[in-house]
């Protein structure tokens, strides 16, 4: 299937997420029992899996699924011990949508270890419990493999998108060319890029990190006319030349797009998802990269990787050994370079 784990991952979460809140506004009781039952508006999933994956039509999505019925299938499960928690799956065969799903009333949730709540009877509850306040629930961002190429032409698209929008113009573009939608919010977090009031100094110092140890420059943002669209530029270290995207190494375009959303985007509770990090990047920096996540997860950001590198893989596994040198109070250096297994999944 020629789509990415990450596109797939934003945009079902926060479908499945929507369901499970409508569910919870019934009267019915679904715990630890199969059910049936329209969780979400599918018309909007529709449109939402459509605008993801550029398609015209949900089937075009369903052909590229290998499967023997013809059919598209999304789970979510939620385990413990290898024990089934609460789960969901959806479905499209062409004829609409079906979900189904199931709740272990059994289920115990605690915190600091601690038991908080236990005997939780249906979904209602569940989601009650779990609810979080408009004003503190976290965002979801996307880095994707083509970043390089669209730090490097972002204001070539910037102009093309003027000329579109002008009446004199617009007739020399008689086809309406389109973006995957998760191109399209990429593309204008960029365009529109500013710094969040309020961004955390932790996650700041880790941009500040990746700038020293890995590009050894510093990613500046400048608008050559005020209120117009961003800049950006590379300065090395020890020099005050800079450079425009297009004249940087592979390395550097590849991870601007991160030092750009860590200094001013990203907070502690959000999600990053991030495609092929290790990109144009030589050996020792992919085991840098993988520290870097490392810092990320310890200062409370969710992180989500696909990756094709053994040096990759191989750091998550020293940094998860030394998180259990830390648990037996073997290592006592004062460091955030540590991971713990409860902290990692693969799939």
């Amino acid at each position: 299937m020629p789509y990415s784990f990450g596109d797939v991952c934003k945009r079902m979460t926060q479908p499945i997420l929507i369901g499970i809140h409508k569910l919870c506004q019934t009267q019915h009781k679904y715990a630890a029992k199969n059910f049936t039952h329209p969780l979400i508006d599918q018309k909007n999933l529709r449109n939402k899996l459509k605008r993801c994956f550029d398609f015209s039509s949900v089937s075009g999505l369903i052909r590229f699924t290998g499967s023997e019925n013809n059919e598209m299938k999304v789970g979510l499960k939620i385990l413990a011990k290898n024990q089934i928690l609460w789960s969901f799956d959806m479905s499209d065969s062409g004829n609409g949508l079906t979900t189904k799903g199931r709740v272990n009333q059994d289920m115990v949730l605690r915190e600091n270890g601690e038991s908080i709540f236990s005997k939780i009877p249906d979904v209602k509850s569940l989601i009650q419990l779990l609810r979080v306040p408009q004003d503190q629930r976290a965002s979801f961002y996307y880095l994707p493999a083509a970043r390089s190429a669209i730090m490097q032409i972002h204001g070539v698209i910037a102009s093309s998108l003027i000329d579109r929008a002008t009446p004199t113009d617009s007739a020399r573009f008689p086809e309406a060319f389109t973006f995957s939608g998760m191109i399209a919010d990429f593309l204008q977090q960029i365009i529109h890029y500013k710094k969040r009031n309020g961004s955390m100094d932790q996650v700041n110092r880790i941009a500040k990190a990746l700038e020293d140890d890995i590009l050894r420059g510093q990613v500046e943002v400048k608008r050559p006319v005020p209120g117009g669209y961003p800049e950006f530029l590379y300065r090395p270290q020890q020099t005050e030349q800079v450079l425009r995207m297009s004249q940087v190494s592979a390395m550097v375009s590849e991870l601007t797009p991160l030092v750009l959303f860590l200094r001013g985007v990203i907070r502690p509770g959000d999600t990053l998802i991030i495609e092929e990090p290790e990109a144009h990047l030589h050996p020792h920096a992919q085991t840098k990269i993988a520290l870097t996540f490392a810092r990320l997860v310890r200062s409370g950001v969710r992180v989500i990787v696909t990756t094709h590198s053994e040096w990759f893989i191989q750091q998550i596994g020293n940094l998860i050994r030394e998180g259990e040198l830390k648990k037996q109070d073997a290592d006592t250096r004062e460091s955030r370079d540590w991971l713990l297994k409860e902290d990692v999944g693969a799939w």
